[in-house]
């Protein structure tokens, strides 16, 4: 006997697209939504390939947002060039956008531990061209927002903070986690003297774990997002 199922006919759940080569040997993986529109893009940037959260991240991007993913460890030579093979990743995926139905003006970055870091320095030097591979000038990275999961080099993004103006930016702690409290006070001092910033603490906790990625904590991810759009 047939049986008939009375569940909804149209995709739910986002798509996972890997290993998408935006410089050789060096791979971005998407999360986009089943619904065919121009969505907000989070990069998402892991401590490492086994600190992707996969699984919290395509919760959130059912919700209408594309997200990729990449991670530290595949990141080659200095500092420099690490930021600089960031942001080939994303006017990678801004020049594919229809492919990974990207909306190109709301881009937000977020990053954990390591990532955290490189992410703050991403944020920070979107457009100096002595911290980009490419012309700034032809393709501009602006950045609605960004996330800091447990960053560590306060002092590194203190020293590097521009004069003018940056976007807003959330930065998340763990109570145990191992920094210079002085140095992470200062940070957020100095950015708030003319840029939006909140900082937040995960008691009972260290940076890396799931408990920033729990349900409650991607919804409170989300409407902060929301404010940006």
């Amino acid at each position: 006997m047939t049986e008939f199922f009375n569940e909804p006919t149209t995709e739910q759940l986002p798509h996972l697209s890997l290993n998408h080569e935006y410089l050789p040997h060096h791979f971005v993986h998407v999360l986009v939504p089943p619904a065919a529109n121009f969505n907000p893009l989070i990069i998402f940037i892991g401590d490492s390939q086994e600190q992707l959260h996969t699984i919290p991240l395509s919760r959130l991007s059912s919700h209408g947002f594309t997200i990729a993913m990449l991670s530290t460890d595949q990141l080659t030579g200095e500092l420099h060039h690490q930021v600089e093979e960031i942001k080939s990743a994303v006017r990678f995926l801004l020049l594919h956008a229809a492919q990974f139905s990207i909306d190109t003006n709301r881009i937000f970055i977020w990053g954990e531990k390591r990532g955290a870091d490189l992410s703050g320095i991403t944020l920070l030097t979107a457009n100096d061209p002595e911290w980009n591979a490419e012309d700034p000038r032809v393709l501009p990275l602006r950045f609605r927002a960004g996330f800091l999961f447990g960053a560590s080099d306060y002092a590194k993004l203190t020293a590097m903070m521009p004069s003018h103006k940056r976007p807003a930016l959330f930065v998340y702690n763990g109570e145990f986690d191992s920094i210079d409290e002085a140095c992470r006070a200062q940070f957020i001092d100095a950015y708030h003297l003319q840029n939006e910033i909140q900082d937040f603490i995960l008691k009972n906790t260290t940076s890396g774990t799931n408990a920033f990625y729990t349900p409650y904590m991607l919804t409170i991810i989300e409407k902060q997002i929301q404010k940006y759009l």
